[in-house]
């Protein structure tokens, strides 16, 4: 019984899953549902960093940094994060969020830190990287460039 009703169930999802999937990639809902949480966390992140001023400081100092990058990492983040909000600035925010989450997923590594250091910075680029895949396949339809 169980067996038969996954075979339906796979036979149904193969059918229908590129019509379904298709059509839910389409909505501009999904991508700006996804916008607007990226870009909540971001603002969030920021908030963090800049009530946690020294903490930050000293980790980008300890990091090779100077302190200066921190401040650089900070606007562009919340620059990134508003440009998520405009629909012709989404695909170059999102490129440039993922470049910085790149760089703190290797900060953290260069510095022998563990993964759960990075994991949020993680989360973040998979979800830039689903904007910027989604972003791209609305630009090929012909009505929304």
């Amino acid at each position: 019984m169980v067996l038969s009703l996954l075979w339906w169930f796979g036979s149904f999802v193969s059918i229908s899953s590129n019509q379904a999937i298709g059509s839910f990639v389409a909505s501009p809902y999904v991508l700006r549902g996804i916008c607007f949480s990226v870009s909540i966390s971001f603002l969030a992140v920021e908030i963090g960093k800049l009530t946690h001023d020294a903490d930050m400081r000293q980790f980008f100092l300890d990091s090779g940094f100077p302190v200066w990058f921190l401040y650089f990492v900070i606007i562009a983040e919340i620059l990134g994060a508003i440009g998520l909000f405009l629909k012709k600035l989404i695909l170059p925010a999102a490129f440039g969020l993922a470049i910085l989450m790149f760089g703190a997923i290797f900060t953290h590594y260069n510095n022998g830190d563990s993964f759960s250091d990075s994991i949020e910075a993680f989360h973040l680029l998979i979800l830039l990287i689903c904007i910027i895949v989604i972003r791209l396949i609305h630009q090929r339809e012909p009505n929304d460039g």
